[in-house]
């Protein structure tokens, strides 16, 4: 899997979040077909700022036994 770079960021509280809104960076260009994977990341350094890769690690804890991602996107609309 080729990562292009951050396309976009929000901020997810502790548990269940839904109807998450996310608007894309300016530029970004998301073609018919193409795949995004989100990532969740831990905020462990300044608190509400986003500090990849130093200080926020993704987070790894979200899997279930066989190995899937606990986090679901269920449907994605592009506006």
């Amino acid at each position: 899997m080729v990562v292009p770079g951050i396309i976009s960021r929000t901020k997810v509280s502790a548990g269940l979040n839904q109807n998450v809104e996310v608007t894309l960076n300016q530029g970004v260009i998301i073609e018919p077909g193409q795949k995004l994977f989100p990532m969740l990341h831990i905020d462990n350094g300044e608190k509400d700022k986003y500090e990849f890769p130093s200080a926020d690690p993704p987070e790894v804890f979200g899997f279930d036994e066989e190995g899937n991602p606990i986090v679901i996107v269920t449907e994605i609309d592009v506006l």
